[in-house]
Formats: C-alpha cells, structure tokens, sequence
C-alpha cells in the first residue's frame, strides 16, 4: 500500500514567492505614480494655457486689466476665477447663483479659493468648509506653494518686463517677454519661495515658450 504524499511549498520556496509577489507589487506602484503625476503634469499645462487664453481675451474684450488681477499679487485667487467666469472666459466653480438669483461664492467648489495645480487641489479638497468663509485663502503654507501665478503688461507696451511689476518680478532671469500675459504653475514641491520659481524646473507648466 502507497504511502499519502507530503510534497508541499518548502520554506525557501515560499520566500521566493513571496519576493516576487512583493517586486510586482513595486513595479505597480511605480507605474501607477508615474502615470498619475504624468496625468497631472499634463491637466497643469492646461490649466495655464487656458487661464493664459481666458485673461487675453479679457483684454482684447475691454483693452483694459481689471483691478481684481492688479490687486491679486499675481495669483489666480477666486477674485480673478470670478471675474474670468463671469465673462464666460473660464468654465470653473467659483461661483453660482443662490435661490434668490444671487450671485455668490459656491463653497463646494475646489476652486472656490482660486485655482491650483493638481497637487494643490488634493489639499484643498481635504479642508473642511468651515476653515474659510467666501473664498478667502486659509492660513496655509503648504496650499499657497500650489496656487497657480500669473503676470500681464500692465502698461500695454507689448512685453512683460521690470515696469510691470507690480504683480511682482517674472520668472527666469528677468529678460522682458513678450506677451501680454503669462501664467505658470508648480509641480510636486511647489514653489521655492513662495513668488516665482519652482524648486525642480522640470516641474514647472507655463504659457509661454522660453524665446519669447
């Protein structure tokens, strides 16, 4: 009479099944994250070109710059998302209009502090309602990094330079640009200062091609 077999998984066999479960396991979530930022990398570049295309026209519309972009330290806070959607240049949250046919701040809206980068609205999303009433910035470090910054020619002389600089100084070695309005935004890390340029180049979107 045969004897049952005992064949079954030794231990260093296991072990090795294991490791290989655990090195696809990292090969995913390499791929997922590289995927995601890539994602985001490329809602960021259109957010700036939008954003860039939306304040052109505005200017072209009424050959002026409206004193929410002048008074905005060169962010894309809600005052200017406002501005933007009510002259149905952006299509954003910003605002709606209440039973009373009011205009007024929809809190619901990730936008609803200004617009950010992906990175920046993974924060946002995260901060309960009640930290900030109509829009106004939370006390936020981190979200700040995130918000997305712009610069116009604010004498209409056809170039981005030094004169304009009320919005504060432009990105790059202070060479004028020339454009009417330039918009960018920040990776992953954010802003290095907190006023124009990125901690990683690389991960900076802008409107604007590096000849101009």
């Amino acid at each position: 009479m045969k004897r049952a077999s005992n064949k079954g998984f030794t231990l260093v066999e296991m072990l090795v099944v294991i490791g290989i479960i655990g090195l696809l396991i990292g090969v995913l979530t390499t791929g997922f994250s590289y995927s995601q930022t890539l994602a985001w990398q490329t809602r960021s570049q259109e957010l700036v070109s939008n954003v860039a295309t939306a304040m052109g026209t505005y200017l072209l519309n009424e050959r002026s710059w409206p004193d929410e972009f002048l008074r905005s330290n060169g962010n894309v806070n809600n005052e200017v998302c406002k501005v933007l959607q009510e002259a149905s240049l952006l299509d954003v949250a910003t605002v709606k209009t209440d039973a009373n046919g009011v205009t007024v701040i929809n809190q619901n809206s990730p936008e609803r502090f200004g617009l950010f980068s992906p990175w920046g609205q993974r924060i946002v999303r995260k901060i309960p309602l009640v930290t900030a009433s109509l829009g106004a910035l939370p006390a936020n470090a981190e979200l700040q990094k995130h918000i997305l910054q712009f610069r116009v020619d604010v004498d209409l002389d056809g170039k981005i330079d030094s004169n304009d600089a009320v919005l504060g100084p432009i990105p790059g070695n202070g060479d004028p640009i020339r454009a009417s309005v330039i918009v960018w935004s920040c990776g992953p890390q954010g802003k290095a200062d907190g006023k124009t340029g990125a901690k990683n180049s690389q991960d900076n979107r802008q409107s604007w091609s590096g000849s101009q």
